[in-house]
């Protein structure tokens, strides 16, 4: 029970042994939840640590300090999150202590720490908007990025149809063909980049589907170009079913809107994003239409995606079968006609009418 020191817990994160260096990451956690105690977090001290041990080969390694990030988050949100987000979208984590540079894997594992976070959180209303605007246009996408080989695609839609077993029965095989397409299947190597962008979307998807409506409505025109141009212009798959899975959280979002009786922000943001532009992408992506649309890339038919594309698509049907679409393309009319009445003419009209 005696106090662990911080020149401790890097010096077992020094070790060439994984369980000194995963009781390393339990120290530093244990650290951590001291300094909150006492109401002195050094967030600038221990976060680096734990964002440098994202680089650690053991899973046990760094799945421990992805837990431990993501309890310094809950702890210190303000503080914290934002700098989180912007590291992942940035590839540097930077204070006034530190200022360090991430590799792609940290970076991704850094977006999962997030992730974790946004599900974890009571209430992201004070941070959702600034989170979302870093998300999507803090740093720069990669704009070259190595095509996957068609034996990449292959490998993976063999992973998403083989069969379980032949003693397996055929409940437990759909189950499992069902983890797998929600999961998605591996990740090679030279798709670490696209993984990195990906995740910013999926963030993005997180933080829409945890905060209200009518928060998410500020940036909803963002949120639908960037879900749009990945299904539309992105030959990566990881990139698409990021896109398609945002489309899921929009609509989903409109739907809980509408539930709520008591505004449509959000469902008229959609409308005047041009939501039926996204509609139409995820119905060709469905298809199979849009996989000759690129030059210099072929896409490939990918199962993960098609699954995203099809909930998506379903819910956007139950919306439209419950009435919202229309109600809220009646209400952006009126609003717009409304929005053109000179302000001159409508004080005239006051004046007749009293």
């Amino acid at each position: 029970n005696k106090k662990v020191s911080v020149d401790h817990v890097q010096k077992l994160l020094s070790s060439e042994q994984p369980p000194l260096r995963a009781q390393g990451i339990c120290e530093l956690r244990h650290v951590c939840m001291a300094q909150i105690v006492e109401g002195d977090f050094k967030s600038s001290v221990l976060v680096p640590i734990a964002v440098e041990a994202l680089k650690d080969p053991e899973s046990y390694v760094y799945l421990a300090a992805i837990h431990t990030l993501t309890i310094m988050a809950v702890f210190s949100p303000i503080r914290i999150v934002p700098s989180l987000v912007y590291a992942v979208a940035s590839g540097k984590l930077s204070d006034e202590v530190v200022d360090q540079d991430l590799t792609m894997e940290q970076r991704s594992k850094l977006a999962e720490a997030v992730v974790f976070f946004v599900r974890r959180t009571a209430s992201l209303e004070m941070l959702a908007e600034d989170l979302i605007e870093l998300v999507l246009f803090g740093g720069t996408m990669t704009k070259e990025r190595t095509a996957p080989s068609v034996l990449i695609h292959e490998k993976t839609s063999e992973y998403f149809s083989r069969n379980i077993g032949i003693n397996v029965l055929e409940e437990d095989e759909l189950s499992e063909q069902k983890v797998r397409l929600q999961t998605g299947g591996p990740v090679f190597q030279n798709e670490e980049e696209d993984l990195v962008s990906s995740s910013r979307l999926l963030i993005a998807a997180a933080v829409v589907s945890r905060c209200h409506p009518s928060i998410a409505a500020r940036s909803c025109h963002s949120l639908v170009q960037a879900c749009t141009k990945s299904l539309q212009l992105e030959g990566s798959r990881l990139l698409r079913r990021s896109g398609s899975y945002l489309a899921q959280s929009l609509y989903e979002c409109v739907l809980c809107e509408a539930a709520e009786h008591t505004s449509c922000l959000f469902g008229m943001a959609m409308i005047s994003s041009d939501e039926e532009e996204l509609a139409s992408a995820l119905e060709r992506c469905l298809a199979g239409d849009d996989l000759e649309d690129l030059q210099d890339t072929k896409r490939f038919y990918d199962a993960a995606m098609f699954v995203r594309c099809r909930e998506a698509l379903k819910k956007r049907q139950l919306a439209k079968d419950r009435g919202i679409f229309e109600a809220l393309k009646i209400a952006s009319e009126y609003k717009q006609r409304s929005e053109n009445v000179p302000s001159q003419l409508i004080v005239v009209e006051n004046e007749e009418y009293f």
